[in-house]
């Protein structure tokens, strides 16, 4: 029944592994998909932010207001950084998760070795209690039969002296014999 329980419980736990093991491919796919997505968007304000400084310094230039191509500028290199702290903030937050997910992976893998360990003391100890029992068992038998061979030794020790001892008609003939040889 013991090791019902043990099996049941198991099953249970290859079930919950096989479980974590899906949703963490799942939350895997979902990253790399943000991820992506989040790089593709990058890519796009890039590429949009480049051609609008493109055509705001080409229009300042072409009419030659100076002060409109030192603001032309100013707009495209405060995008430009603006783009670069979105790229670093997207990756901050891809790597704070990426982080939490290895901490989980590391805590399951944990959880799994301490309930394995958990599993071979208590089959040890299932396995030291039958030797035990049967230890004592086999002890048992060896004093039982240890009585059992004395008691037939001293019934035949008996029964020996029994035999030797003269019965009453020896008693009597010898007690005839003697009144009458001698």
């Amino acid at each position: 029944m013991q090791l019902d329980v043990a099996a049941g419980r198991e099953a249970t736990r290859l079930g919950a592994e096989r479980d974590l093991s899906g949703r963490l491919v799942d939350a895997g796919n979902i990253i790399g998909q943000t991820r992506l997505g989040a790089e593709q968007n990058i890519g796009d304000d890039q590429s949009n932010l480049a051609r609008y400084g493109t055509d705001l310094i080409y229009d300042a230039t072409k009419y030659g207001d100076a002060e409109q191509s030192r603001r032309a500028a100013a707009i495209a290199d405060n995008r430009q950084r603006i783009g670069q702290a979105n790229i670093n903030t997207r990756f901050g937050q891809a790597g704070t998760a990426s982080s939490a997910l290895s901490n989980r992976y590391g805590q399951v893998y944990d959880q799994k070795k301490r309930e394995e360990a958990e599993g071979r003391g208590f089959l040890t100890g299932q396995q030291d209690r039958a030797q035990a029992g049967a230890q004592a068992a086999a002890d048992r038998r060896g004093q039982l039969y240890g009585t059992r061979f004395g008691a037939i030794n001293q019934a035949t020790g008996q029964a020996i002296q029994a035999k030797n001892l003269p019965t009453f008609i020896d008693k009597a003939a010898g007690f005839a014999g003697g009144l009458l040889g001698g």
